[in-house]
């Protein structure tokens, strides 16, 4: 049920991991997903439904761990073509160019604050229910990210993550040590794929089980 034809990486069907690595090295989160699916609707499962009690306060990603429905956690992705993207403002294009005179004209597009503060009940309910279980992440972030007839709260969802994927570029284009802490911590996630790739034994690589459960187990 979980493994794809992907001729870019299995030689005949295979599936992909999406594994949490703390600050220590340690993984506190694995989670079997299928290949040809986007990693970004998953990343939020782990950080929510771990059995740790670490306190989980940034996590880093790359581009494809980035939506920005999920963008309302504090998410420190390492963007490719970070200065592609479109930046938001909160006012007039005439007011933000006055108030920043070099950073202003960045800031190509007005965002909705009236949609986000109508619908922020909803926002509010919508974190919770994450965050106690009611709901998956995985679900609920792949039909907001994929839907082609938006609903309201959708799209207050979005908007609100364009504000917070604003303030983020801005703080990352602006801050060498912060993106040198990005990418140390991205440096221990492949590092320990690396590991994980040297020590592999069992099948030679190979996932043979069949259910759920039994490939997760495999995979930690």
């Amino acid at each position: 049920m979980t493994a794809r034809a992907l001729s870019r990486y299995f030689a005949y069907e295979g599936l992909s991991t999406d594994t949490h690595v703390t600050d220590q090295h340690t993984t506190y989160g694995t989670k079997i997903i299928v290949a040809t699916k986007r990693e970004a609707h998953y990343v939020l499962d782990e950080i929510l439904g771990n059995a740790t009690d670490i306190p989980i306060t940034e996590h880093a990603t790359d581009t494809h761990g980035v939506t920005l429905v999920n963008f309302g956690l504090q998410l420190s992705p390492r963007i490719r073509d970070l200065g592609k993207i479109t930046r938001y403002r909160t006012g007039s294009k005439s007011e933000v160019e006055s108030a920043f005179p070099l950073t202003g004209p960045l800031m190509t597009r007005e965002l909705n604050t009236d949609l986000i503060a109508e619908h922020w009940d909803e926002l509010l309910r919508l974190a919770g229910s994450l965050k106690f279980g009611h709901a998956t992440a995985s679900l609920l972030v792949g039909k907001l990210s994929a839907s082609s007839r938006q609903n309201a709260l959708a799209a207050a969802l979005k908007e609100y993550g364009a504000l917070r994927r604003t303030i983020y570029a801005a703080r990352y284009l602006s801050d060498p040590a912060y993106r040198r802490k990005i990418s140390r911590q991205l440096n221990k996630g492949e590092s320990l794929h690396a590991l994980k790739r040297d020590l592999l034994y069992a099948h030679e690589g190979m996932v043979r089980a069949r259910h759920l459960d039994q490939q997760t187990e495999q995979a930690w």
